[in-house]
């Protein structure tokens, strides 16, 4: 069910087709609670409405803050974002936040290895990583290789790239301040990691519980990871929506672009 209301967010805009993909109807009820259909994504999350998250009740998005991101209070404030964003449609908990390395002591050390018996714990829908540290991948392929149809986003991995693209349908970092020069410019509309520092993810701190919100609501709207293919672009750019560029991602090294590895550049409306 929960693919088919993905399929309703995605077909007008890769199908291009007429009204005939069906679309889950809207309900909205009176007062601040508004739920708003998979199709109106974009601009719902820009407003005071509040998502349905329609999975079934025994089902959890596990959400795990890593590096840049596992400030208490950033973590607090996040977690309240989203409480306030979403409506349950069973009534039960929706998001189980891990945080690194808190969550993930064994005496005075943190293991991401935990990451692994933690998350089986849980009947998940999917997982949303922010700022992974190294070896989250690891942890991720054991996961994986006993369900590989858990879909994982990733946001500002810090882990093992190549790691980090094969285990996640969806790779996101930010630009750099400095476009790259040369044979890779802006122009070419790719971004090369390389030029990103933690200074870029800081300037771009008070997005993120935004962002997080609409990559939450995407994660529940899949009953499996998309295909890697060409269309994760526009599927990416829905998501995210108006607000941000959504750049290929170039590997310095191999001069690749990741078909699932993307970079965010700050919209200009002007």
């Amino acid at each position: 069910m929960r693919h088919l209301l993905f399929l309703a967010i995605c077909c007008g805009v890769f199908l291009l087709s007429e009204p005939s993909c069906s679309q889950k109807s809207t309900e909205r009820l009176d007062g601040e609670d508004i739920f708003v259909s998979p199709s109106e994504l974009p601009e719902a999350v820009m407003s005071p409405a509040r998502l349905l998250i329609d999975i079934p009740a025994d089902e959890r998005i596990a959400l795990v803050f890593g590096y840049g991101y596992n400030d208490a209070d950033f973590v607090a404030s996040a977690l309240e974002y989203l409480d306030s964003s979403f409506i349950s449609a069973s009534g039960e908990p929706v998001i189980v936040p891990l945080v690194f390395p808190d969550d993930f002591k064994v005496g005075s050390s943190a293991r991401i290895s935990l990451l692994y018996d933690k998350l089986i714990a849980y009947n998940l829908a999917g997982i949303v990583l922010l700022g992974s540290p190294e070896n989250t991948h690891s942890a991720l392929a054991r996961l994986q290789d006993a369900d590989g149809g858990i879909p994982i986003i990733s946001l500002f991995s810090q882990d093992d790239q190549m790691g980090t693209e094969a285990l996640s349908c969806l790779v996101f970092d930010f630009e750099a301040s400095e476009p790259p020069s040369g044979e890779h410019a802006l122009e070419e509309e790719v971004i090369s990691l390389d030029e990103v520092s933690e200074t870029e993810f800081a300037r771009f701190i008070d997005e993120v519980p935004v962002l997080l919100s609409r990559v939450v609501y995407y994660v529940s709207l899949l009953d499996a990871p998309p295909a890697q293919n060409a269309e994760l672009r526009v599927h990416a750019e829905h998501m995210l929506g108006s607000g941000w560029n959504i750049l290929p991602y170039l590997d310095a090294e191999t001069g690749m672009h990741p078909v699932n590895h993307f970079v965010l550049a700050k919209a200009s409306h002007e």
